[in-house]
């Protein structure tokens, strides 16, 4: 799964002295140990859900994530570009009583990194360091909340940022080619196109920072994820003290609204040019035909394995190589479950580009009549079991996960699903998914050269 994603992270950081922590009394906390995947879950008095999850993968580390649904995708058009710039205008602004530059040495001070984002479909609070910075990061969130500052000078110092960026990026082939599929998969949404120089001209620093505020008020909103190595009960006692006392604002920042994608029918072919290296790169979309719940997402993982492995295998014997043929599963409008896709990526010579396609459609065809065997099945657990117990020894995949799994709404504790995957699913149970998951009639290719 692509659980570290397709967006640019603009560093933000923020730390202060404390003045009014008594403003907001952390009350009773509602706390629920998760026993299979040992962590801690905390159900604040103001709203936020918070998850410990101590480890002893790396002996100093930690990582933190708060993320809320909802973007500046749910606001007017007019007010995108502002509500994208916020947080670079808070960095740039600085925080309470100190200068950007001063926030930047008090978190290098406690080995911090720290960020914050705001996206089309979700606001993002972010860093890691060492596990001595928690309380330093914990009050740095606070301060996110409760003591935003946003000046002239920042504004303008953001903005100038702003342009240079999106100068690098139209230069940049990744962030071009992922744009323009984004767009040709979506029929040209002018929802989902990129902020411009107009937009960021039009902008305006009353309203950025009106919806910083807005993006940053209601902690109830909010899910936040602790990994490390850390002391449980220590740690439990700052999250009461600088997460547990942020208030929470009579009204709701509404920013989580519905958001459809709609797929282009048939079968569509696109193309756009990118500069420098030779050859292309290709990607065969398919839209689910299922939808993705807790239940069927470990599924719909396994099937994409089992395709992968088996076009690689194919590939390789009709032309040599296997020109690194990937198969995933991708939320487009992520952190939103709607309107998934199966994407199919390959790097080769131009001119190979067809013959790969064909033989691409003419496998999945064949495993949608014939389906697969007991040995791929069994072939594929193994590896998923094997890459499960490396990724269930590291912080960052912990953090991710987990911050996923508040986000939709699931249980955490289904994480871990290794006892599963020893004996599921079957064979009968992947053919069946095989034939439903996807139509090779439906589905977009689109080249990057």
């Amino acid at each position: 799964m692509n659980f570290l994603r397709y967006f640019h992270i603009i560093l933000l950081g923020f730390a202060l002295s404390l003045s009014a922590l008594d403003s907001v009394q952390a009350d009773d906390v509602e706390v629920k140990y998760l026993e299979s995947i040992k962590a801690t879950q905390l159900q604040l008095a103001n709203g936020m859900k918070v998850c410990l999850k101590p480890t002893d993968y790396e002996t100093d580390e930690m990582f933190i994530t708060l993320a809320a649904a909802g973007g500046y995708a749910s606001l007017e058009k007019k007010d995108r570009s502002c509500c994208e710039l916020a947080a670079q205008v808070a960095w740039e602004s600085g925080l309470g009583d100190m200068s950007s530059d001063e926030v930047s040495v008090f978190l290098y001070e406690n080995s911090l990194e720290f960020c914050s984002k705001i996206y089309p479909f979700s606001r993002l609070i972010e860093g890691e360091g060492s596990v001595d910075g928690i309380e330093a990061f914990l009050r740095c969130v606070r301060m996110v909340f409760m003591q935003q500052r946003f000046d002239e000078a920042g504004w303008k110092t953001a903005l100038l940022s702003a342009k240079r960026g999106l100068s690098t990026v139209i230069n940049d082939n990744d962030h071009v080619y992922e744009a323009a599929l984004l767009q040709f998969n979506a029929q040209q949404l002018v929802d989902l196109k990129q902020t411009n120089i107009d937009d960021i001209e039009n902008s305006n620093l009353s309203k950025t920072k009106e919806l910083f505020h807005r993006c940053f008020s209601d902690p109830s909103e909010f899910s936040c994820v602790i990994v490390g190595n850390f002391n449980k009960e220590a740690v439990l006692e700052i999250v009461k003290k600088y997460l547990g006392t942020i208030p929470r604002p009579e009204k709701s920042s509404q920013l989580n609204q519905p958001f459809v994608v709609e797929f282009p029918g048939g079968i569509t072919n696109g193309s756009v040019k990118l500069g420098g290296k030779p050859g292309c790169v290709t990607r065969m979309t398919f839209p689910l035909q299922v939808d993705v719940s807790e239940q069927n997402l470990p599924e719909i993982a396994f099937v994409c394995q089992v395709i992968e492995a088996r076009l690689r295998r194919v590939i390789t014997e009709k032309m040599a190589l296997s020109y690194g043929v990937d198969v995933s599963y991708e939320f487009p409008v992520y952190p939103l479950l709607n309107n998934p896709w199966i994407s199919i990526h390959f790097r080769c010579d131009h001119k190979l580009k067809d013959s790969l396609k064909q033989i691409i459609i003419t496998e999945l065809g064949r495993l949608q009549v014939q389906g697969v065997n007991d040995e791929e099945v069994a072939n594929t657990r193994k590896l998923e079991s094997s890459n499960l117990e490396f990724w269930l020894q590291d912080n960052s995949y912990w953090v991710s996960m987990l911050i996923n799994y508040y986000l939709w709404g699931w249980n955490p504790e289904k994480i871990d699903n290794r006892k599963s995957l020893a004996e599921h699913p079957t064979a009968e149970a992947t053919n069946v998914l095989l034939k439903n998951i996807f139509s090779i009639t439906n589905y977009s290719s689109f080249t990057g050269y």
